[in-house]
């Protein structure tokens, strides 16, 4: 935060998503989504597939929708954040654009698409095994025969903390969040504290907080829920490049096939 803003006294603590919705492009979004897209086209091209329907899932402020959109007749927008769905409305204004505010354990498309994708570490924030296996179930059913998942997911490389806690701060156009991190190796979860301080007019931000929880599974794990879920094929890719998966790999790629 700049020196002489004031912030207000009251701080609360929200859900995940709720502030950081309007940071969230400038502090990590944008980023990462060029980074994604130019691994989806890789990925596109070298499983040959295509697709005329499409789900983003946990689409956070609409980026990947947006893009999705000019590539096929309808997409889905699917997040459990009203907050990220505000924004993405504001981004993607389209009659063949829907957008579904449901939890992951809910996803219940109006109909099978051909592609569904799930994008920025997004299913790290499930906590719970049976959750997990039952979102995974839902991608399964939320496809046409023969359709596509990716997805990604951040390894315990990405996730773990050595010593004590990290510490990072990220300043952008509509105010500063900072990120406290701490990670349980007990419970692989690495959880994030972080405080916003959101512009809302000149020299005065307000400050809000709030908490997110991401956990590390085994890659063996995962590739025994998906291909048990309905899906028939089931490849994983080192994130970074889309070689092979290695003791150093810090975020997995999933590219899953669906089955019936």
């Amino acid at each position: 935060m700049e020196q002489g803003r004031k912030s207000s006294r009251g701080v609360q603590s929200e859900s995940p998503y709720r502030e950081f919705a309007l940071l969230y492009d400038d502090t990590v979004g944008k980023y990462a989504f060029e980074c994604w897209k130019e691994r989806f086209e890789i990925i596109e091209s070298r499983f040959g597939f295509s697709f005329d329907t499409a789900a983003d899932i946990a689409c956070g402020t609409g980026l990947a929708v947006l893009y999705l959109k000019s590539r096929c007749k309808r997409v889905y927008g699917v997040d459990g954040s009203a907050w990220m769905l505000d924004v993405a409305k504001r981004r993607v204004r389209s009659e063949d654009v829907i957008f579904l505010q449901q939890k992951f354990t809910e996803i219940c498309l109006p109909e099978r698409v051909d592609l569904l994708t799930c994008n920025f570490d997004s299913i790290n924030y499930i906590l719970e095994e049976n959750e997990l296996e039952l979102t995974i179930e839902k991608f399964a059913s939320s496809l046409n025969s023969g359709g596509w998942a990716v997805f990604d997911v951040n390894t315990e490389n990405e996730l773990r903390i050595e010593d004590g806690n990290d510490l990072q701060v990220h300043r952008c156009r509509q105010g500063v969040s900072i990120w406290e991190s701490d990670w349980n190796e007990k419970k692989k979860i690495l959880t994030i504290s972080m405080t916003n301080f959101i512009s809302i007019r000149k020299n005065c931000d307000e400050m809000k907080r709030e908490t997110h929880c991401e956990r590390a599974y085994p890659l063996d794990y995962l590739k025994d829920v998906i291909l048990r879920s309905g899906f028939k094929e089931c490849y994983a890719f080192d994130a970074y490049d889309l070689g092979g998966v290695s003791r150093n790999t810090r975020r997995i790629q999933f590219v899953c096939r669906a089955g019936r």
